[in-house]
């Protein structure tokens, strides 16, 4: 309850680069293995252990004798006495470091994409190969196709594609196997009306999922000039 480490094992040793006597009987928890602007903060959480309330995880950096700062994912167990009362806390740390960095870059990474997929002046189409379901559009895509986006969103490419559904399928294949990336299809759009269009197709991975990411150009008025 003071704070002070009665046990300290290998990994705890190798990280923090201190030896289990060194660190004995000794509040360096706070003083030597966090960065300065998280004390206050898992001071704070450690106070809840006295009153019952010390959540199970908890997430903060550790710092080690190298100054090498890494970021552990924390599972806090009280060991309490006969009487009901906290005697020790035994916490065990899983570096996530790696996986934090890897979640955030994909979280750059994901919002780089909306943000090149909302805002591009090309119809966009985000589609699931295996479905057809057309899972996103952007507002460029809405006005070619005249359908608004609750509509479109939902709706499958066969819904779109003149072609029939088994070809469908087949050319959606063809574009994740990164075989063809081009398509020429002739598109059916909300008044009824067809258009020749040009499909460019890439496959992007989106969360876990392996998605394809169309831009569509309506090449009606080239057809008519040529």
């Amino acid at each position: 309850p003071a704070g002070e480490i009665v046990r300290f094992n290998h990994a705890a040793e190798t990280f923090t680069g201190y030896a289990f006597d060194e660190v004995r009987a000794r509040p360096f928890f706070w003083s030597r293995f966090l960065p300065p602007e998280q004390r206050d903060g898992v001071e704070a959480v450690f106070g809840k252990f006295h009153d019952g309330s010390l959540p199970e995880h908890y997430e903060n950096h550790w710092v080690g004798r190298s100054g090498e700062r890494r970021l552990f994912d924390w599972t806090n167990t009280v060991l309490k006495d006969e009487r009901g009362v906290p005697r020790y806390l035994v916490t065990v740390g899983i570096d996530v470091t790696e996986r934090r960095r890897a979640e955030d870059a994909l979280r750059a990474s994901e919002l780089r994409f909306r943000q090149l997929f909302e805002r591009n002046n090309a119809p966009m189409l985000l589609i699931d190969p295996e479905a057809g379901d057309i899972l996103d559009a952007n507002a460029s895509a809405c006005a070619l196709y005249g359908w608004p986006h609750g509509e479109l969103v939902g709706m499958k490419i066969q819904d779109i594609n003149q072609l029939a559904p088994e070809a469908v399928a087949e050319e959606r294949k063809k574009a994740v196997l990164e075989r063809r990336n081009y398509f020429q299809f002739s598109h059916r759009l909300a008044d009824g009306s067809v258009h020749p269009v040009e499909v460019h197709s890439t496959p992007v991975r989106v969360g876990d999922k392996d998605l394809l990411v169309s831009i569509v150009h309506d090449v009606s008025e080239r057809r008519r000039v040529e």
